[in-house]
């Protein structure tokens, strides 16, 4: 995937958003160095890293990857989430399929 707009779109909608390349690996569970090495163009993400950073930002991946000009709407609304939410998606992210499905089970039987 060789497309020189996602660099550049990554690092626009970071700084519009306030955010460090450390506060955005935060926010999303990916690594500063690999923020630092897209916005450089030096390298592209995978397609968890893409779909992470296209829910965060609140817009498509096409968006992203220069495909399309409009920013799209996505359900997940990240930012309008408070500090505890975000501290959630940030640990659910993190979790394997496995912990997720067991996660799941607790809560179920808590709100049984």
């Amino acid at each position: 995937m060789e497309n020189f707009k996602f660099g550049k779109t990554l690092e626009t909608l970071r700084r519009e958003n306030g955010l460090t390349q450390q506060e955005l690996a935060f926010r999303t569970g990916l690594s500063q160095a690999s923020i630092c090495q897209w916005e450089r163009d030096a390298s592209s993400p995978n397609c968890d890293a893409l779909l992470r950073l296209s829910r965060f930002f609140d817009v498509t991946s096409d968006f992203l990857l220069g495909e399309m000009d409009a920013r799209g709407d996505c359900n997940v609304r990240y930012k309008e989430l408070n500090d505890e939410q975000q501290m959630f998606v940030h640990m659910w992210n993190g979790l394997s399929r496995t912990q997720r499905n067991i996660l799941f089970d607790i809560m179920r039987e808590w709100i049984d």
